[in-house]
């Protein structure tokens, strides 16, 4: 048994995975959301500069609007409303693209389906750039207990070792890899565990048995 702190591990990948985290200075996490819309921005141009020499103007019309979906009010507008509202910007974006991707599924005509794929595509460049961020500023608590949908021993790669006290994985059994060097590192193991909210515990203070 083991007291520590909830560090949960997302896939880059997969926005649904992205945690809960109430923040305090919302100023500067607004300031840091905007920072990456504008990396991502940067971005755009630079590729769109290297390629106008040898695609016509009517195509390179296209890095043009993937530049207003960004400054659009549903995009960043509504990302930073929720970011206001207390929520770190990598939940505020998933909520935001998550909302996205249900409107776009519905429609029947293909070509605004598409336009669905480029907003989420963008939304991921963004998040990118947050992430980035968000690895250079954590501060990691002393006693971690790592979290996560299905952990593997990959991901005890991307913490310090002598502050790991515990893993507890939504999904795998006492034989996964991860449950095996648990056991051989001589800290506690939960695998299995499908009814924790994992998006909700982040940051959290946990007893693990």
């Amino acid at each position: 048994m083991v007291m520590g702190t909830c560090c949960v591990m997302y896939t880059p990948a997969d926005i649904s995975e992205i945690p809960d985290r109430k923040i305090l200075d919302i100023d500067a996490e607004v300031s840091i959301f905007e920072s990456a819309v504008n990396n991502v921005k940067n971005d755009i141009n630079e590729l769109k500069n290297r390629l106008s020499d040898s695609v016509a103007a009517d195509e390179l019309a296209l890095f043009d609007a993937y530049i207003l979906m960004l400054d659009s009010q549903s995009l960043l507008g509504e990302t930073l409303s929720r970011i206001r509202e207390g929520q770190w910007g990598q939940a505020a974006l998933r909520d935001t693209l998550q909302n996205y991707a249900t409107q776009f599924d519905s429609m029947n005509d293909s070509y605004l389906r598409e336009r669905g794929s480029d907003v989420l595509d963008l939304g991921r460049r963004v998040l990118r750039y947050l992430r980035e961020d968000a690895s250079h500023q954590t501060a990691l608590p002393d006693k971690i207990i790592l979290v996560g949908e299905l952990l593997t021993p990959s991901n005890l790669t991307q913490i310090p070792i002598d502050k790991l006290v515990g893993v507890l994985s939504r999904h795998g059994s006492r034989t996964s890899h991860l449950a095996i060097f648990a056991r051989a590192m001589g800290i506690p193991a939960v695998m299995g565990a499908e009814l924790i909210p994992i998006r909700k515990i982040d940051g959290s203070e946990l007893i693990l048995d």
